[in-house]
């Protein structure tokens, strides 16, 4: 709630990706400590659901818990998902019929794109940072975002790590475009692993990058708003690299102490 940015975004942007984020944010606590009940399984795909109709910002991650072997069996990881898909695509049912409206969902959701391309992946893609990029050459950054971010979940999901806050960092790192709400994606991961230092920097370089913001209430030049908005998303890959040199991989014994071999030798 004393986070800079969040107040930033929540108050002055007035955007609601945090609706979307707190949805889904609710659903994986139903199912974080694994094997869930087919009730609280239902419950916790449901929510997931609502936050993809609210905003899509969590897409890909019904199949990152699908990838989670410690939701039970497969029946399950398949229920979560066609749950999860299934009211995000039932909530487009009474426009579907009506041509002009099933045009613009297809064009405004399912065909969705940025136009404030400056990310790390487009200064990679284009010579010149702020060369404007095709619409095939859009396409296949997205592309790209989208397969890292199931890759990512086939990796992420075999080791003793918080799936969501890592989702989160994951496809902020590597979102081919940015703007000034796309900043609470990461933050709510910072606010979840609070206690890892790069946290700091990543809120540090959010608040920076409002502030230059040319929709907030300071005129600061362009230039620091599209680097400090560029290092967020360093700080966010440094942010996701942190965790895992602690998470092993899942369904391996711990390192037992030296107390613990003492007393199994005792």
């Amino acid at each position: 709630l004393c986070c800079p940015a969040s107040i930033l975004l929540s108050g002055y942007h007035s955007q609601f990706e945090n609706f979307a984020l707190l949805t889904g944010l609710t659903s994986w606590l139903l199912v974080r400590s694994g094997s869930p009940t087919p009730r609280r399984l239902a419950v916790a795909a449901g929510i997931q659901g609502v936050s993809l109709v609210s905003k899509h910002v969590l897409f890909l991650f019904p199949l990152w818990i699908f990838f989670w072997t410690k939701l039970g069996n497969w029946r399950k990881r398949v229920a979560y998902v066609l749950i999860s898909y299934g009211i995000f695509g039932l909530s487009f049912l009474p426009w579907m019929f009506d041509p002009p409206s099933r045009a613009g969902i297809i064009r405004n959701v399912f065909l969705y794109c940025s136009e404030f391309t400056y990310s790390i992946s487009r200064l990679l893609a284009s010579i010149s940072f702020f060369a404007l990029l095709t619409k095939s050459e859009s396409a296949i950054l997205t592309l790209g975002w989208i397969v890292i971010l199931i890759v990512a979940g086939a990796i992420v999901t075999r080791r003793n790590v918080d799936l969501f806050p890592m989702y989160l960092l994951v496809m902020f790192t590597f979102s081919p475009a940015l703007r000034d709400q796309y900043l609470a994606i990461s933050l709510l991961a910072g606010a979840i692993l609070y206690t890892s230092w790069p946290c700091w920097a990543l809120t540090a370089t959010a608040t920076v990058a409002l502030l230059s913001s040319p929709d907030d209430v300071f005129l600061f030049p362009l230039r620091y708003y599209y680097i400090t908005l560029v290092s967020t998303q360093i700080c966010a890959a440094v942010f996701f690299l942190a965790q895992l040199p602690r998470a092993g991989a899942s369904g391996t014994a711990p390192v037992p102490t030296r107390d613990a071999v003492r007393n199994a030798l005792a």
